[in-house]
C-alpha cells in the first residue's frame, strides 16, 4: 500500500511486491523497447539524425574553406602590391597615416 492509501488521500489499497513490480516493468520494457520494430525505428532515427549532422558538418567546413580561401586571394594580392610596387610603401604609408588623422 502507499503512502497517499495510508494517509486517506487514496482508496486504492492493493499490495504488490518489488520482485512482482520489478518483473511487470522489466517485461514491459523488454516487449515494448526490444520489439524488432522498435529497435528498426531507433536505428533508422539514429542513421537519419547521423546524416543530419554530417550534412551540417561539410556546410560548415564548405563556408571555412571559402573563408580561408577569400583571405588567401586578399593577402595574394598584398604580396603583389608590396612586390610590384615596393618602392611606394612608405608613400603608401604616410597616405594612410594622414587619412587616419
Amino acid at each position: 500500500m502507499c503512502q497517499y492509501a495510508r494517509t486517506g488521500t487514496c482508496s486504492n489499497r492493493r499490495q504488490i511486491s518489488n520482485a512482482v513490480l520489478e518483473r511487470k516493468v522489466l517485461g514491459g520494457l523488454e516487449e515494448h523497447l526490444l520489439h524488432p520494430d522498435e529497435i528498426a525505428a531507433v536505428v533508422k532515427h539514429y542513421y537519419r539524425r547521423r546524416s543530419e549532422l554530417q550534412k551540417r558538418d561539410r556546410q560548415a567546413e564548405s563556408t571555412q574553406r571559402n573563408k580561408v580561401d577569400q583571405l588567401t586571394a586578399k593577402i595574394d594580392r598584398l604580396v603583389t602590391v608590396i612586390a610590384d610596387d615596393g618602392g611606394r610603401i612608405p608613400e603608401l604609408l604616410t597616405a594612410l597615416h594622414a587619412a587616419r588623422a
